[in-house]
């Protein structure tokens, strides 16, 4: 994660499947440390914005998960100041 002054750009956070059934769409919620506003992304559609936790889920190309298969996504947003890497979880 790279950060500055209100600004910063999270790249590479990765969604596995470690099952053993393929997976059609994933969510992954993301918890920062202060609210975060999300100015672009890729790989991920974020639906929801709360405070200081995202929620997003797969876009067209990358929803179904073989096991092991794994994709990746990033965004770039905005903050009130310097932030730490967030806790990401997947479902």
């Amino acid at each position: 994660m790279d950060s500055w002054g209100s600004g910063f750009v999270l790249n590479n956070y990765t969604v596995t499947n470690t099952g053993t059934s393929p997976v059609t769409g994933w969510t992954a919620t993301l918890s920062f440390d202060r609210t975060v506003s999300v100015t672009n992304s890729w790989g991920i559609a974020f639906a929801t914005t709360s405070g200081s936790t995202l929620s997003g889920s797969n876009v067209s190309w990358n929803g179904n998960l073989a096991p092991g298969q794994s994709v990746t996504f990033g965004l770039q947003g905005t903050t009130s100041g310097n932030i730490s890497p967030p806790a990401c979880s997947a479902d």
